[in-house]
């Protein structure tokens, strides 16, 4: 797994940064006098300057899916992005988009025909990569049409294209802003969620999520939460390091109570303490079988969300998990279990977190439980 996982970083990053300077073999010559007008006239455009974006896009998607391999794809699609305006809605970047959207579907269309596995991943990757740096809400629904694909990284850019700070600014825009498109990719998004969605991908859907604030969002973050408390649970846990944003984003959810009920609120707070709590636990319990990585990345989790949400959460400034976990021997890891049952609760008493905000462990119309679940011992598993 361990190699599978890095296989996967390393395509994910390698894509991005595989991109020189090329010379298309259209003329760029009219786009560029477009470009350079638009730019010193505020994004403004006539009717022929749009004839003229449209032939620069569909001349040059057509020549990315008839590169001759993954560098030439990655240097015309850097030709395109360097054509277009992204700072905020204009005349330009919109006819931009709009081009973009009409000519993917016949490059799409081309690729899905291609029978070279290889190369149909690596069209797939840089069209994707292509709506991810354009920064578009409109190209979207382009993005989402391909989250289910069966090619990890695929996966990946198709929800980088959708969940970017970019388009989630644009999608809750008083001027711009789409609430249909939003309820559309949430509601995407929380279907493809469950305990085999790469955690990195999770990681994209959870600052999406944060950044929209909205009741459908929050439900989101908690589904996700609920499947890394399955994970740690059963110690399939994978990188770790995401569930830092997880929490830090139900946190502000909790504080700021804007988008519900005091149940509502309460059932974010179960699942804030339950994760933090089996975070801790892992932490403790696999001091002696999690790998060095893994332990690194327990421990700025809990550093950083003391610091960052519980300080917050319960109005003083907290430093006690982040001296504990800077030193592993015996009586800090005491030392950090007594900590967690004050903090989170133990059988004999409630935690002070689930007192200040009013939530216990038990699900709604149980019996009232003040102790998060206990953790099992580990269970080595394939990394």
């Amino acid at each position: 797994m361990a190699k599978k996982r890095f296989y996967f970083v390393f395509i994910v990053l390698a894509v991005v940064f595989c991109t020189n300077s090329v010379v298309l073999a259209a003329d760029s010559r009219e786009i560029d006098v477009v470009f350079r007008k638009a730019k010193s006239a505020g994004g403004k455009i006539i009717a022929s300057d749009k004839k003229v974006i449209d032939k620069f896009i569909s001349i040059s998607l057509n020549e990315l899916v008839n590169a001759v391999d993954f560098k030439e794809m990655a240097e015309i699609r850097g030709e395109i992005v360097s054509r277009s305006i992204k700072k905020k809605p204009t005349q330009y970047s919109l006819a931009f988009s709009s081009a973009l959207k009409k000519g993917l579907q016949p490059a799409l269309a081309n690729v899905a025909g291609v029978s070279d596995q290889s190369r149909k991943i690596q069209l797939k990757l840089n069209l994707l990569i292509l709506l991810t740096q354009v920064e578009s809400m409109e190209l979207a629904p382009v993005g989402m049409s391909m989250v289910d694909d069966e090619n990890a990284a695929v996966r990946y850019w198709a929800v980088s294209s959708v969940a970017n700070s970019a388009i989630s600014s644009q999608l809750k825009s008083k001027v711009i802003g789409d609430p249909k498109l939003v309820k559309q990719i949430l509601s995407k998004f929380e279907k493809m969620i469950n305990d085999k969605t790469l955690p990195e991908i999770l990681n994209l859907i959870v600052g999406f999520a944060d950044a929209l604030d909205t009741p459908q969002a929050d439900a989101l973050l908690v589904r996700i939460a609920d499947v890394r408390i399955e994970l740690y649970a059963a110690w399939k846990v994978k990188f770790e390091l995401m569930d830092a944003g997880l929490l830090n984003s139900l946190a502000r959810s909790i504080k700021s109570g804007k988008t519900g009920s005091k149940k509502e609120i309460a059932e974010i707070a179960r699942r804030f303490g339950q994760l933090y709590s089996y975070v801790m636990q892992r932490y403790i319990l696999g001091i002696q079988t999690l790998d060095a990585s893994q332990k690194a990345q327990l421990a700025f989790v809990l550093a950083d969300v003391e610091q960052t949400s519980i300080s917050k959460l319960l109005g003083q400034n907290q430093n006690q998990i982040k001296r504990l976990v800077s030193n592993s021997n015996p009586r800090s890891l005491v030392s950090l279990g007594n900590e967690h049952d004050s903090l989170l609760g133990n059988a004999s008493r409630a935690g002070r977190l689930g007192s200040e905000l009013n939530y216990h462990y038990g699900k709604p119309g149980s019996k009232q439980i003040i102790a998060p679940k206990r953790l099992s011992a580990p269970v080595i598993s394939d990394k």
